[in-house]
């Protein structure tokens, strides 16, 4: 996946969550190098969006997280700092790094996944 389709498919969960007053976020499954996190309103129902990242390198983040949706709250990170986690993690070239800003936590707390591709769908649409 290349950056430009991956910053698209960002922007594109980062717009449905801002129409929502809350996320939270649960790790359903690791399997076959796919990471699949879900996030949802309420327990009831099991997902508003399913987010699934492929060929993973690494993840680094709770099972379990909330979200204020009035903030930015998943990025690729960049520069610097995606420079120091590839050299922390011995990230492999052609990996992105994804970051999740959980609201529960320290300010400076991330959830990162390296993975090389990502994608998602919404419970209601099947959009993606």
């Amino acid at each position: 996946m290349h950056k430009n389709e991956a910053d698209l498919c960002v922007e594109g969960i980062n717009r449905f969550l801002k129409q929502n007053l809350w996320m939270d976020f649960e790790v359903v499954s690791y399997q076959q190098n796919e990471l699949v996190i879900w996030g949802s309103l309420s327990q009831a129902y099991p997902f508003e969006i399913e987010i699934v990242f492929s060929e993973i390198y690494f993840a680094s983040l709770p099972f379990q997280w909330h979200a204020d949706t009035k903030k930015k709250i998943l990025k690729i990170v960049e520069g610097e700092a995606a420079k120091s986690i590839n050299l922390y993690f011995g990230v492999e070239q052609d990996y992105l790094i994804f970051s999740f800003v959980p609201e529960d936590r320290a300010e400076d707390t991330q959830c990162l996944i390296g993975a090389k591709t990502i994608r998602y769908k919404l419970a209601d649409t099947g959009a993606s």
